[in-house]
């Protein structure tokens, strides 16, 4: 699977482990989805190929993981409105 699509559901809580099996995963996007919480380091560590990722509308807090830690294919969409994150972008 290289999209995951979904975006506007009722589900809730934090952001699944069962994402990080899906490494050829290119576009995400998790938009309006009632997820909070931290994003998990791990989310960039484990999807590689990932060049889209649209989180926004959701209560996700904390900080931004440092992206150049982590191998990021670009160009990277990277969408988070809504959400209450701090930190920089790369």
């Amino acid at each position: 699977m290289t999209t995951l699509a979904l975006s506007n559901n009722a589900l809730k809580g934090q952001i699944s482990s069962w994402l990080w099996n899906l490494p050829m995963l290119e576009e995400i996007n998790l938009s309006h989805y009632h997820l909070e919480g931290p994003i998990p380091p791990r989310l960039y560590n484990s999807l590689t190929s990932l060049f889209e990722e649209e989180l926004q509308g959701n209560q996700l807090n904390g900080i931004l993981p440092h992206l150049s830690s982590y191998v990021v294919v670009f160009p990277w969409e990277l969408g988070l409105l809504i959400n209450n994150i701090v930190g920089s972008v790369p």
